[in-house]
């Protein structure tokens, strides 16, 4: 059973999850997914308009995040579209990230610093991604309003990663490197929403709050752009962070004046619990390097994709085991136009003259060289934080405690009577008595992740929740 480590007082909250692999085959590689992950809430007072920051992380050999959502719990006040002008500021966001650079290795270090506006949630007028490949107007371009229109319209690709949901409320952010534009979008949806991506279908406990994810448009995603792009390679180590502002501020850029707007605010005095849920990219071949990241997707590297020349002799981003030469550089081994490292197919041309990188089941192995194009290939890790918060001087734990929840590949919710059931989805259950560990208890996982066990390290604070989710980009084509 998971179980609460450690539990230090202290004025902020500190929160760190730790994922070990037991019971796994000695022949498989070892495989890491280990989020981490700091909430800070300025004012704890009931009712206040507290600026709320996330932070989260992962190390140098974890496998990236491929889904991330986080749950603001029900009671907290949230603003929907139509409560905030338009071009307001109401956040900001950073990530130090480590880039490859065209075809060059993970290690060039980049902090991407994003200025959240308020953004439209009608889908009446949409727009393409920052950079489109035509002369078409794209996502950054100033648009009416000295806005870009990436805030004033609704990005296409958003209908294609997350089909079929409208978001209550929609922040957007962009950010330019090396001459291409990069957006930001963080969605929150009503309580009990099913998350619908390519090949994902996650069922939420409605009494878990609002579900919010977040979502780069072209980052990582060259074929979202048409165009191949210098980024070859999004890697590990990251860590990110995300403030949203309890009151709105102007946006100098325009004529009329946002600021003033109440945009969250805090419950009243009580405990409360922030749930996050968080699924790694999909590593087909077992060898602890994600799809994305892995140039050989389908054959167990020799070496580490992240280190330049690692059982790569010619240093062409390719490994020994699939580089039909590994002692003649070819950085485009198919000559499609995508180098190497930021090609989905390196083997098989699927370039802009063949299908420009489509990947319809999202699990960053184009469909060129996909045996299953409209099933993901590869197991993903999973893993939920659970932040147990206190607003005012609440007296008495009365939430939910944290080995009662249930985080699987398809449904995050409260199981009560721990017996790997959703409570909400069989309301007749007769909720059992759970005895907790002397050192507390943690959230549970499962589905085929069984050997995956959590441990978590929490402590209790005076802060309160969090407004936005964990990082989540797609690799679809719109």
């Amino acid at each position: 059973m998971p179980h609460l480590r450690s539990a230090v007082p202290g004025l902020l909250i500190v929160l760190a999850v730790l994922l070990s692999l037991v019971g796994s085959d000695s022949a498989q590689a070892q495989i890491n997914f280990e989020p981490q992950a700091i909430v800070t809430l300025d004012d704890t007072t009931p009712g206040a308009n507290s600026d709320i920051e996330f932070a989260a992380g992962l190390s140098a050999q974890d496998l990236n995040f491929g889904q991330a959502i986080t749950f603001i719990p029900p009671e907290w006040q949230v603003p929907v579209d139509e409560d905030v002008p338009d071009g307001a500021l109401v956040g900001r966001a950073s990530w130090q990230a480590t880039f490859g650079l065209i075809n060059a290795s993970c290690h060039t270090p980049v902090t991407l610093d994003f200025e959240m506006m308020d953004a439209t949630t009608s889908m009446d007028a949409t727009v393409p991604v920052a950079t489109s490949a035509g002369d078409e107007p794209g996502e950054a371009d100033i648009g009416p309003g000295e806005l870009p229109l990436g805030v004033t319209r609704y990005p296409d690709y958003l209908l294609t990663d997350i089909p079929g949901l409208t978001p209550i409320t929609r922040l957007f952010g962009v950010f330019q490197l090396g001459g291409v534009d990069y957006s930001m979008n963080v969605l929150t949806f009503p309580p009990g929403t099913v998350i619908e991506m390519p090949g994902v279908s996650l069922v939420t406990d409605p009494t878990l709050g609002y579900p919010s994810v977040t979502v780069f448009g072209g980052l990582g995603v060259p074929e979202l752009l048409g165009q191949p792009i210098p980024v070859t390679d999004w890697c590990t180590p990251l860590q990110a962070s995300l403030t949203s502002l309890g009151v709105s501020l102007d946006n100098p850029a325009t004529s009329s004046d946002e600021s003033g707007v109440s945009l969250i605010s805090n419950p009243e005095a009580g405990s409360y619990n922030f749930l996050s849920y968080a699924s790694s990219q999909h590593d087909a071949d077992g060898d602890g390097f994600e799809n994305g990241l892995d140039t050989c997707a389908l054959d167990a590297n020799q070496g580490d994709p992240r280190v330049g020349g690692n059982s790569d002799f010619d240093n062409d981003g390719l490994d020994v085991v699939c580089d039909p030469n590994d002692k003649e550089v070819n950085s485009d081994q198919d000559a499609d136009g995508y180098l190497n490292r930021g090609d989905n197919c390196p083997l098989v041309p699927n370039g802009e003259d063949q299908d420009n990188q489509t990947d319809m089941d999202g699990d960053r192995i184009g469909d060129a060289c996909d045996a299953n194009p409209s099933t993901p290939d590869g197991v993903v890790q999973v893993a939920c934080v659970v932040n147990s918060v206190e607003i005012g001087n609440s007296g008495p734990t009365s939430s939910t405690p944290s080995e009662n929840y249930l985080c699987t590949q398809n449904e995050v919710c409260v199981d009560v009577d721990n017996n790997d059931a959703c409570d909400f989805l069989s309301p007749t259950a007769t909720p059992t008595p759970v005895q907790l560990p002397e050192t507390g208890g943690g959230p549970r996982d499962g589905g085929p992740l069984d050997t995956w066990h959590l441990v978590l390290a929490a402590v209790v604070g005076a802060i309160g929740g969090l407004v936005a989710g964990w990082y989540a980009w797609r690799r679809y084509p719109t």
